[in-house]
């Protein structure tokens, strides 16, 4: 079992906040194995960007009507937090120190769970394949952050790329990270909420000849759409 330090600020929001994501997996009749990855586990392993939210998977349980507003288990209420997102297999709770996402679905890439050793306490934790995988689609939609991080993985961490590949990317996403220029990314540090990202991702792509500009738009050499510009998606 290895040792894993989250990042601030998600290392605090997971400090504070662990035991009410608990009573949820805990909660008789929807008992579930606790699951943590997306962002936070990423930054915690490549130190490439902040993460200001904490993604749970609880995949044995089949919803989350518990942990909504008045529920037995009603998250916003047991962290004093701001329900942002009420969906049968998905809850999202908006507090200070970030955003707490759980969700009833199992894992993309299942058994490649592993633990790890979190504030003392014993995790399990999605390899980070699995959470790659589990980006791809947000990622055809253009969300900054998840394209930074394929973009990453193939430059620090190719084997996790290659497997979360294992499936057809769609168009989009493929000339997001051509267009990212991932070598040139290496090591830098974004913080999500800069709303600059995109624009300083084409810039770097552009010096490094991966994409060219045609008025407003950026394209790859020999190509006639502007999509890899088309990065969009918030933090």
């Amino acid at each position: 079992m290895t040792g894993m330090k989250l990042h601030e600020p998600a290392a605090n929001l997971w400090k504070k906040h662990h035991e009410a994501v608990r009573r949820i997996s805990n909660a008789p009749g929807g008992e579930s194995r606790l699951l943590i990855g997306g962002g936070s586990v990423l930054a915690a392993e490549w130190g490439h960007r902040k993460s200001m939210d904490i993604d749970v998977l609880l995949p044995e349980r089949e919803g989350m009507q518990d942990a909504g507003q008045g529920g037995p288990v009603d998250l916003a209420a047991a962290t004093g937090g701001k329900l942002v997102k009420d969906l049968p297999n998905q809850i999202s709770v908006e507090v200070d120190e970030g955003e707490i996402d759980v969700a009833a679905i199992p894992p993309d890439l299942p058994g490649l769970e592993r633990k790890a050793e979190i504030d003392g306490r014993t995790e399990l934790v999605l390899a980070n394949a699995q959470i790659l995988r589990g980006k791809l689609d947000r990622t055809e939609q253009g969300v900054k952050r998840d394209a930074f991080d394929f973009a990453v993985a193939r430059a620090t961490d190719r084997r996790a790329y290659l497997r979360a590949n294992s499936r057809t990317l769609a168009r989009r996403l493929v000339r997001t990270i051509e267009g990212l220029g991932a070598r040139d990314w290496k090591g830098v540090v974004f913080d999500n909420r800069d709303p600059n990202v995109a624009a300083r991702a084409e810039a770097t792509a552009y010096r490094m000849g991966a994409i060219r500009r045609t008025g407003a738009s950026a394209m790859r050499p020999g190509e006639g759409s502007n999509e890899a510009n088309n990065n969009g998606g918030t933090s």
